[in-house]
């Protein structure tokens, strides 16, 4: 009997836990890292995109930086919308797929953007 008194007691304490409990906010994911362009997949063809490598920081004031593979840079200003559902980059709203602090998958039309941190 003594060995589901802990499998017990563990459903009781966790059972009201929100997701959050063991992982960070989407905000602190976001900008704790550069983000890198691993790829981008055309969902409706299942195909890999050719495109060029760029890399994003945000910022926790709602700014980022864009960096080309060439080392041009932009800025701009980002936003978390529809319980943290969508982010907006500048104009374009993605719907974000997946995010963890490994990867990061963005949803535009047919395109999925795949980013990773960089390799250390």
């Amino acid at each position: 009997m003594n060995k589901f008194v802990f499998p017990i007691f563990f459903l009781f304490v966790f059972s009201g836990c929100s997701d959050n409990l063991f992982n960070d906010s989407r905000k602190s994911i976001l900008t704790g890292s550069v983000w890198e362009l691993d790829h981008c997949i055309n969902t409706s063809e299942n195909t890999i995109v050719a495109v060029s490598f760029f890399s994003y920081r945000f910022y926790s004031d709602g700014t980022y930086i864009i960096v080309s593979e060439n080392g041009n840079t932009g800025q701009g200003n980002w936003e978390l919308l529809q319980d943290e559902e969508y982010l907006k980059i500048g104009t374009n709203i993605f719907r974000i797929k997946s995010i963890s602090g490994r990867l990061l998958v963005l949803k535009y039309g047919e395109l999925e953007f795949v980013f990773t941190p960089p390799a250390r």
